[in-house]
């Protein structure tokens, strides 16, 4: 065999298996638009986990963004990676990669376009964004400044009340 067909048979399979390893995610708007030409296609998709996790007893329901938009997973709870954190505000969700068959109009689930996953990977976990305000504290100082104008309203009724 002669030297130049070694060094192309050495690229050939560097491209073969780096290519093999590394398989594209389809991108939402791809999988919304072209509904219909990848119905029943096995697809991977990877974003962001936001909201919940939702059980449906052996089964989870979860929601994922790509950044363009979110698809709805149903995927067996013993194939979901351990997640920890869906995004919201003042925090990052952990990003997921699913493989899975794609459905355009699910009839399992009343028709809507999901994605059943076969595979499931944690790609980068999720946290607290840094200086992010607390929903807690939020509601505490709603709950506070709806006190103080009441008091401020009771006390403005009080003095004319007390002029008459």
């Amino acid at each position: 065999m002669n030297k130049a067909a070694r060094i192309f048979g050495i690229v050939f399979f560097s491209c073969w298996a780096f290519s093999s390893a590394y398989v594209a995610a389809t991108l939402s708007d791809e999988l919304i638009n072209r509904a219909t030409a990848y119905a029943g296609a096995s697809v991977v998709y990877q974003g962001e986990l936001i909201g919940s996790v939702l059980d449906r007893g052996p089964f989870v329901w979860l929601n994922i963004h790509d950044g363009g938009a979110a698809i709805g997973v149903w995927v067996q709870k013993t194939r979901l990676p351990e997640v920890r954190f869906g995004g919201m505000h003042g925090v990052r969700g952990d990003i997921l990669r699913v493989t899975g068959v794609f459905h355009r109009s699910c009839a399992e689930h009343g028709g809507v376009l999901d994605i059943h996953a076969q595979e499931m990977e944690l790609l980068i976990p999720g946290r607290v964004l840094p200086g992010a305000v607390s929903l807690s504290r939020v509601k505490a100082l709603g709950l506070l400044s709806g006190a103080v104008i009441c008091l401020w309203i009771a006390r403005i009724w009080r003095r004319r009340r007390s002029r008459m």
